[in-house]
């Protein structure tokens, strides 16, 4: 698909979409929305959202719940996390047989080949630690609904790895 295809794609398509916040502020939130004349539903649930309605929304919530300042350091703190990771990953992985095996599973999923997995391969790990994060971060928007542990709760009892697994193999059993 060339850019412009998949540009085109996406502003066709329709998304579900969530907010999920560090604290419970739908009162006020809700309120700020009728504010600003916003269907304020899409704070508590799902809700379907066209590109141009994502990007609304997004732009919404980021300008109620945290200022300029507080975004930029929680970025830089993930982006930080990301870099040791991919570097970790990297000090474990001279031989590129980690990197193959990301670079094939991402290929199957998303059917995307951007490059000789060894010359990109720190791009390679860092994607996995994002995907590790979206993950983490879906499972802690619906664990509770589903009567699961939380991350924390797994991962201090299990550690990080076998946490995060045993966590997503009790939400699939549900």
């Amino acid at each position: 698909m060339t850019d412009s295809e998949l540009e085109e794609k996406l502003k066709n398509s329709t998304f579900e979409v969530r907010l999920i916040v560090p604290e419970d502020i739908t009162g006020t939130m809700i309120m700020y929305l009728k504010g600003h004349q916003k269907e304020p539903r899409w704070v508590t649930g799902w809700m379907e959202a066209n590109f141009r309605d994502l990007i609304s929304i997004i732009n919404e919530a980021l300008q109620f719940i945290v200022g300029e300042e507080d975004v930029k350091q929680s970025l830089n703190r993930i982006e930080e996390s990301i870099q040791a990771f991919a570097k970790s990953v990297k000090s474990l992985d001279p031989n590129f047989s980690i990197a193959k095996n990301l670079y094939d599973l991402f290929y199957r999923l998303y059917g995307l080949s951007v490059g000789d997995y060894k010359e990109i391969a720190e791009l390679i790990y860092a994607k996995a630690a994002l995907t590790l994060l979206l993950s983490a971060t879906f499972y802690q928007s619906v664990h509770a609904a589903h009567g699961l542990p939380s991350l924390d709760e797994l991962c201090r009892k299990h550690g990080a790895w076998l946490g995060l697994k045993k966590g997503f193999r009790k939400y699939m059993e549900n």
